[in-house]
């Protein structure tokens, strides 16, 4: 199942793929150099910078319940799919892209994106971005607070219990995260901070 992760980084990250690649390791399901690292909380067997999500930065900037019309409105002009592609449908005819990305600007005005998201043909950006361009409605089902080798601090919407997955207390709200985040506080360190030029980045991963 993929599922989606924003990972919080310092505004100062330099390679931010090489960062990812620090902060994600502890946690593979198959680590080529074993270790005890997060041993208990393993939770990807493959990732990617957007991938299925790629573009819910903006797409987060609109609401959702018109999503949903938008796409019972795709439905009643039987607009045709086939395949998927990073998880996204593929429109079949080609042809019906132009008229699905005019519909999108029409239904969406204010929305940054001008190809409709929901398919995988659009050019979706902004999977890497400031935090201080972040939607307040986004949602993830996983947050990670990270420095610039490791994550700092997580939370998810459920959590593998032995048996099942058992659900947390987190709704999955990017700003409820933030707001834990920065008021967890231990013996160990500092309560943690993040400033607007905090970089914030998309990912897709497999588990």
């Amino acid at each position: 199942m993929h599922h989606h992760l924003e990972i919080v980084l310092p505004p100062d990250t330099a390679d931010i793929e090489a960062a990812i690649a620090r902060i994600m390791g502890p946690f593979d399901e198959d680590p080529r150099e074993p270790s005890e690292d997060a041993s208990d909380c393993r939770f990807w067997d493959w990732y990617a910078i957007g991938g299925r999500w790629t573009g819910e930065h903006a797409r987060a900037d609109v609401d959702p319940a018109r999503v949903e019309l938008f796409e019972d409105e795709l439905r009643r002009r039987d607009v045709t799919v086939s395949a998927l592609r990073a998880g996204k449908p593929t429109l079949v005819p080609k042809s019906q892209r132009k008229a699905v990305d005019a519909l999108w600007r029409e239904w969406f005005p204010e929305s940054s994106l001008k190809q409709c998201p929901l398919f995988d043909h659009a050019k979706c950006h902004g999977d890497v971005c400031r935090l201080d361009q972040i939607p307040e409605h986004l949602t993830c089902s996983r947050l990670i607070i990270a420095d610039a080798e490791r994550a700092v601090y997580m939370l998810t919407e459920s959590a593998w219990n032995g048996v099942v997955y058992q659900q947390t207390d987190w709704d999955g709200s990017f700003a409820e995260g933030l707001k834990r985040a920065r008021e967890y506080s231990a013996h160990w360190h500092e309560p943690l901070t993040f400033p607007p030029d905090s970089i914030v980045v998309t990912v897709d991963y497999h588990s």
